[in-house]
């Protein structure tokens, strides 16, 4: 098992880049990150389990 740790920045658009980049391999994981979080919000933490 691996684990993904994604921390956002205070832009937005930039978030959603690292996202992307991160999971881009992932549909449904990143489908579940846009429905769980507000990619808006300044500052979370998620963790990915592989």
């Amino acid at each position: 098992m691996h684990f993904i740790t994604l921390s956002t920045t205070m832009n937005p658009t930039q978030n959603k880049h690292l996202i992307f980049g991160s999971l881009l391999h992932s549909d449904f994981v990143f489908m579940t990150l846009l429905h769980q979080y507000d990619l808006t919000k300044l500052h979370f933490n998620i963790k990915v389990k592989l």
